[in-house]
Order: structure tokens, then sequence, then C-alpha cells
């Protein structure tokens, strides 16, 4: 057995969205299999999930270049396979 980090259990989803919304990133402008950041396109996904009280951003099956995103209440991502 492995021993656990202390931090393990501060970390991580506590609930998920009760809401049905979903919000795609690729409607926001978010480029999969590409070299281009899509970093804005993602937290405009993120922000406008969370102003319509939480669901889930969904990804494209792809590879995405992100920078630091903020995450917010209520809000869980779900990617696609590649």
């Amino acid at each position: 057995d492995i021993e656990k980090p202390s931090w393990i259990n501060d970390v991580g989803a506590r609930s998920f969205p009760d809401g049905k919304l979903e919000v795609k990133v690729n409607d926001y402008g978010a480029f999969k299999d590409r070299f281009i950041a899509s970093t804005e396109a993602i937290q405009r996904a993120i922000d406008e999930c969370s102003a319509k009280g939480g669901g889930t951003v969904v990804f494209e099956p792809g590879v995405y270049h992100t920078g630091a995103l903020f995450l917010k209440n209520n809000v869980n991502f779900h990617i696609g396979e590649f």
C-alpha cells in the first residue's frame, strides 16, 4: 500500500451539480487537436455554466491546450475520450 499525502482529503469535488445544463467549450471557441491555447474559451464556458446555476462543462474528444482556469461552484467537467 502507498501512503496517501495528508492533503488528499482536502481536494476534489465535494458534490456534483444537480442541474442538467451542459455547456460545450467548443461552442465558445475552444480548439481541439491544435496547439492554440483555449484558455479564454474554456473560462467563458465555466463562467456561463456557473452563472446559469451550474451543470457540466463538456469537452469534445481531443487535445486542448490551456493556461490557468478558475473553477466555480456547482460546475463539473466531462472530457470525452480521445
